[in-house]
């Protein structure tokens, strides 16, 4: 199993693994996953670029970690008990997947744990 780090711009790394019959890339911008071949087949659906200014002007989180909130919060705002609480509106009049400060849009530290015939990456973020 082999495990590289190829550093980017703007502090976006990708981090490849590599074991002959798997290949999968990832990147700490979003914590996401880019491309995932078996065998020479794409298996991750999307456009697979290993280009850093791709990930900052793309608007489709493809591969991305999702959050505070995956999904779209209607008009930016929900109401909890009696307090009503406005969102940061990002798609249009609404809140979508956390805003323009969510977790798809942040840079990971990361970690590669290379075990004996496996490796991890533990991503982390404040």
């Amino acid at each position: 199993m082999i495990s590289k780090v190829e550093h980017q711009r703007h502090g976006l790394d990708l981090i490849k693994i590599d074991n002959d019959d798997t290949k999968i890339v990832f990147t700490n911008y979003g914590a996401r996953i880019v491309s995932w071949k078996y065998h020479d087949n794409n298996i991750v659906l999307g456009n697979v670029v290993e280009a850093d200014e791709f990930y900052f002007e793309e608007p489709f989180n493809f591969g991305a970690t999702i959050g505070r909130y995956a999904g779209r919060i209607e008009n930016a705002s929900f109401k909890l008990d009696d307090d009503t609480f406005q969102l940061e509106s990002n798609d249009g009049q609404h809140h979508l997947h956390g805003g323009s400060h969510g977790l798809n849009r942040r840079i990971f530290d990361y970690e590669i744990v290379d075990d004996i015939g496996q490796v991890k990456i533990i991503f982390t973020t404040t």
